[in-house]
């Protein structure tokens, strides 16, 4: 099976991970099932990249990211929208701001309408019918070629 592969060819085989968690929440799901460590760890949702499970986060990535991203102009703005309801603390990361939201066709041009009117500069990721993300703008097309980039990836050794 794949998790034997990746064991078993772990000297030249990079693996890497994209989640829409944290990751610790990662981290403990692959804990739970016995999946080694990643090489590569693309969390929240593309806001966050890991090389070595958590031991490197890769600050040229938050570089790229930080430009034109003011996320407590978005919360204050979005604070107001009585149909978000802000996801539990240890969701927020510096990159991604995390709400639940009911599946209703005008809340997210809802949403798009106040942060545009506002020049705010965003993108917006919602799943499962009920969890809204609030990115930078530039991780966009990151959060696109994800699933592609984890399969090119090589292997990479710290040291």
């Amino acid at each position: 099976d794949l998790i034997t592969s990746i064991k078993e060819n772990d000297h030249f085989v990079g693996f890497g991970v994209a989640t829409g968690r944290t990751i610790d929440s990662a981290l403990e799901v692959l804990k739970k099932h016995d999946i080694p460590v990643p090489d590569t760890f693309i969390t929240s949702v593309g806001a966050e990249i890991y090389y070595g499970g958590r031991k490197h986060f890769d600050k040229g990535w938050a570089a790229h990211i930080r430009p034109k991203w003011d996320k407590e102009k978005i919360k204050n703005l979005l604070s107001q929208i009585p149909f978000l309801e802000p996801q539990e603390p240890e969701t927020e990361r510096e990159f991604k701001i995390s709400y639940f939201m009911d599946p209703q066709p005008d809340y997210i041009a809802k949403v798009r309408e106040i942060l545009s009117s506002h020049q705010c500069s965003y993108n917006l990721i919602y799943s499962h019918e009920s969890y809204l993300d609030v990115l930078p703008a530039t991780g966009k097309l990151f959060c696109q070629i994800v699933p592609y980039l984890v399969c090119l990836l090589p292997k990479r050794t710290h040291g």
